[in-house]
């Protein structure tokens, strides 16, 4: 990635890979979760953020594996924008 965009390694951290379970997940895992010790289960939990930063709702890989929870993924964040 950095080689195609011509920066220098690290130049976007963003892109590393980092940690999101245990003592030494990243600080994003930390507020999203609000836990010190991070609990993702999988790579495709959602996390829905509000304007103000503040976690408003969390879905499971689980949660969203149905088409009746996408749908209440969808519904989350209509509300939310609405």
């Amino acid at each position: 990635m950095y080689k195609k965009m011509d920066l220098p390694y690290g130049a976007f951290p963003i892109f590393d890979k980092v940690a999101g379970i245990g003592k030494h997940a990243s600080a994003v895992y930390r507020f999203l979760t609000g836990r010190k010790k991070p609990d993702i289960k999988w790579n495709y939990e959602l996390f829905l953020v509000n304007s103000a930063g503040q976690v408003e709702r969390r879905f499971r890989s689980s949660d969203i594996g149905s088409s009746k929870g996408r749908q209440d993924v969808e519904n989350a964040i209509d509300a939310l924008i609405a």
